[in-house]
Formats: structure tokens, C-alpha cells, sequence
């Protein structure tokens, strides 16, 4: 009888340490995230300290949140101390960071990582019938979960015999909420930061920000869609490129429909031109700021005015500053020591602000040290010297002479604006050496058109970083 009781309490442990709604530790419990992640039930909760983990996470259909120690109070340092790199994949075919491909549903929750070195997952696309490599970071398919608070950077989804798509995530047929995520310098051979195919995601408050992909197939340095969409709210899409729609570009054989809604998609790079969407489709766009214009009610087209090496935050006197959605619903938070007025970043009255600060679902960003730059040195550390330098004379009339240090040879474009983000004139288009360069800008002219004094912004963009001053024309 003493050994039978022995057993059987032996017996009985596992379920104990590991029933429903139960906390697991990483490295606590389990030295490895997936080995948690298959000791768990639904509705549990594993933590993982941090670290990196050179591992490919698959929830296998478990409705589990899995947290870095962001989890206690919000701590956004633990999202830049807990990484979860995919470049030592056990498995050749399945080099995404993370994947959800048993049906998860949004109570399957991936928050607080740095997800990182992934290089996608062959799987096969119902669409086409083909075997495709896709979601170099997070990979979704005919799964729902949650990515909610996370840095995707730095993934690589390339297939030398075929498609590939999603650089930081693929969704596909999917009605994931992706949230509050930073995703940043991916590379695809479509959809450099993030493919999106007949899915219903929400797909809100996220930066996408200097994503590429290769001259090869549909494009979409930021993003690349086919089929029908969910809703695309409050989000930053800037600064990535494509040969085919820098910003978003669409699938022409399945009549993708497109909502977005309180974002900014602006300084992206198609080939030679500034193409912020291509390709066909409906697209339903409202209260948005596209370089280039776009038709719809609340659309502007003006310079965002970002604060420089933050993660593309808004400066004062943004022209994105309560420029959303008026509706109260999509109100900012409010500022408690300050009501009336919106809580940092969002900037402003209460009104909705465009881009990723703006609206109700902010609050847990901006994971403010992280660098957003598009040159970094060999480390990934620290920024080249691209040098923008302030005009001189300043104020001036009618002349003045503005230089800056590029550190490379590369493409530049040298614009002036006015306050309101209208252009009034390109003074540079062409590819420079590396070195001291200068130009002189006669302010009577404008494009044809004769120009007032005022304030001035000129922007100076390279192939991967973009930087703005003011200057102050009096006559």
C-alpha cells in the first residue's frame, strides 16, 4: 500500500505543477521556451527571464500567453533584454521565430520579445497551390492569435526557388490582433515588414519602419496584401522600400479590399519615385497622412514631422497632431495630471493623433530606447554620421547655403517645405559620393511660383535615413 501511494503521488505531479491558469518559469521550470510551451494547458501563463534564446517557438494550437517579465508592470526594457532569436533553427523548413499553425486563437498571446534572426517557414499557400517560404519572424496560418508589445527586427524570409513573403510576420487567413509592435529593418522577397493575406487582422498601433524587399516578385517594402482585409488603425508605415510600393503594394489577382484608417504612411521608396501604394484594389482610406496624396475624408499629405533617432515619434506642431478619427471612442488617453490634454506621446488635445501614438491603444509604447535609424555601423549599435547642418545664413534673404556629411556614396534627395508640409522645391535628386556636400537655395523661388517669408523644412533623405531642420526666409 506505501508504494502504491508513492506512485501515485509521483504520478499526479505533473498535472499539479502544470493545471490550468498556472505560471511557468523560464529557465525556472524549463531551460527551453518550447519545452514549456509543450508542458502547457490552455490558460496558462509561461515567463521567461531575461536572456536570448536561440530557439523556434511553435504554440502547437495552445491558447497560452507567453510573456517576457514585461508582464509584471509594463517594463519595456525587458522587451529589449528578452530575445528570442530564430538563427540556429533545428529544422531547415521552419526558421520562423514563432508559429502559430493549429488554429490558436486570440488567448494565444506572444508579448514583450525581441524577436529576431528568423528566416521563414515553408508551408504551403492554398492560394496558389505551392510550397512558399513565409513569416520570418512570426508566422500565421489559419491560426488567430495575439502579438501584442513586441521589436520585430532584423528577420530575412528569401526563397531562391520560389515565393517568399513576410519578413517580420506572415498572417495568412488569419483574425490575429498584431498590436503595439515595432516592426523594424526585415527583408522579403515580398512584404518586407509584414504580409497580410485574406485575412481579417487587426493590425493597429504598430510602426513599420525601414523594411525591404528584393527585386523580385509583387513588392511591398512596408507591407504587401491580397485578399480581403480586417482593419488597419493607428499605424506608422515609413521609410521602407520596395521596386514595387515602398509603403503597401497589392496582390492584382485576388481584388484585395484595403481599410486604414489614423495612420501615416509617408517617406517610403519605390525605385526612383515615392509611390506610397501601388497596385489594385478597394481602398477605403480615411484620416490619413500619405506622401502623395490619397482621396477619401480627413486624408492630408504633409511632412509628419518625427523627432529624430526615437521610435518615430511625433515632434510639436506635427501636422499629424489631432488629425485622427474625431470620434471620442478614438479618443487619446488623457494625460491625469493634465485633462483635456493627451498623455505622452500622443501630443495635443484628445482628439486621435495619426500614426502608431495615437488612439486608445498606445499607452504600453513607445519603447522608448529604441532606436529608430535606418544606418547603422557593423554592431547595429550606433548610427552613422550622416550629418544634416543647419543653413547659413539663417534667417536669410534671398540666399542660403545648406550642407551636410555623408559618410557613403548613396542616393540623395534634398527638399524644402513649408510649414504645412506642401514642397516647394527639390534641390537634390542624384546620387553623391561620400564626403562634405553643399547647395545654395535661392528663396524666391519656389516650383514656377513665387515664395513668402515664413518657416521653412528642409528634409534630407538618403537610401536608409531621413533627416529635417528649419530655417527662416525674411524679406
Amino acid at each position: 500500500m506505501k508504494y502504491f501511494i508513492i506512485f501515485s503521488i509521483v504520478l499526479f505531479i505533473p498535472f499539479i505543477l502544470f493545471a490550468q491558469n498556472h505560471r511557468i518559469n523560464v529557465p525556472g521550470d524549463f531551460t527551453k521556451i518550447q519545452d514549456a510551451i509543450n508542458s502547457s494547458v490552455d490558460g496558462d501563463t509561461i515567463l521567461v527571464a531575461p536572456g536570448t534564446y536561440y530557439e523556434n517557438v511553435n504554440f502547437k494550437g495552445k491558447n497560452i500567453l507567453l510573456s517576457s517579465h514585461y508582464f509584471f508592470n509594463e517594463d519595456v526594457s525587458f522587451i529589449n533584454t528578452t530575445i528570442i532569436d530564430g538563427s540556429k533553427p533545428q529544422f531547415s523548413d521552419t526558421t520562423s521565430v514563432a508559429l502559430f499553425l493549429s488554429g490558436e486563437k486570440n488567448t494565444a498571446i506572444l508579448q514583450g520579445f525581441t524577436i529576431t534572426g528568423g528566416k521563414g517557414s515553408r508551408v504551403r499557400d492554398q492560394d496558389i497551390n505551392q510550397i512558399v517560404r513565409s513569416g520570418g519572424g512570426i508566422l500565421i496560418d489559419h491560426a488567430s492569435p495575439t502579438i501584442r508589445h513586441n521589436i520585430i527586427a532584423y528577420n530575412n524570409t528569401t526563397n531562391s526557388s520560389g515565393f517568399a513573403g513576410g519578413g517580420g510576420i506572415a498572417a495568412h487567413h488569419s483574425n490575429a490582433i498584431i498590436s503595439n509592435n515595432i516592426i523594424y529593418k526585415n527583408n522579403a522577397e515580398d512584404g518586407g515588414g509584414v504580409i497580410l493575406g485574406h485575412s481579417g487582422v487587426l493590425f493597429r498601433n504598430n510602426v513599420i519602419a525601414f523594411n525591404t524587399t528584393n527585386p523580385t516578385h509583387f513588392g511591398g517594402g512596408g507591407v504587401f496584401v491580397h485578399g480581403v482585409q480586417g482593419k488597419f488603425i493607428n499605424n506608422t508605415v515609413v521609410y521602407n522600400s520596395s521596386d514595387k510600393g515602398g509603403g503597401i503594394a497589392t496582390h492584382d489577382g485576388d481584388f484585395p479590399i484595403v481599410n486604414i484608417e489614423n495612420s501615416i504612411i509617408y517617406g517610403n521608396t519605390t525605385g526612383s519615385s515615392n509611390a506610397q501604394i501601388t497596385g489594385p484594389g478597394t481602398f477605403n482610406i480615411t484620416n490619413t497622412n500619405i506622401e502623395g496624396g490619397w482621396s477619401g475624408n480627413g486624408n492630408v499629405d504633409e511632412n509628419p514631422l518625427f523627432i529624430e533617432n526615437t521610435p518615430l515619434i511625433l515632434q510639436e506642431g506635427s501636422p499629424c497632431v489631432d488629425r485622427g478619427d474625431p470620434n471620442i471612442v478614438n479618443n487619446d488617453w488623457e494625460d491625469a495630471d493634465n485633462p483635456g490634454f493627451a498623455l505622452s506621446p500622443a501630443l495635443g488635445t484628445l482628439r486621435n493623433d495619426m500614426g502608431a501614438y495615437g488612439g486608445n491603444q498606445y499607452k504600453s509604447m513607445p519603447y522608448s530606447n529604441v532606436l529608430i535609424t535606418g544606418v547603422e555601423d557593423e554592431n547595429k549599435t550606433t548610427p552613422n554620421n550622416i550629418k544634416l547642418n543647419q543653413n547659413y545664413p539663417n534667417p536669410f534673404n534671398p540666399t542660403t547655403t545648406i550642407t551636410y556629411e555623408l559618410p557613403f556614396t548613396t542616393n540623395v534627395v534634398l527638399t524644402i517645405y513649408d510649414v504645412l508640409g506642401h514642397e516647394v522645391r527639390t534641390l537634390v535628386n542624384t546620387h553623391q559620393l561620400s564626403g562634405r556636400q553643399s547647395v545654395t537655395w535661392d528663396g524666391r523661388n519656389g516650383h514656377g511660383t513665387k515664395v513668402s517669408s515664413g518657416v521653412f523644412i528642409y528634409r534630407l533623405q538618403t537610401e536608409n535615413r531621413i533627416q529635417t531642420r528649419k530655417m527662416i526666409l525674411m524679406k
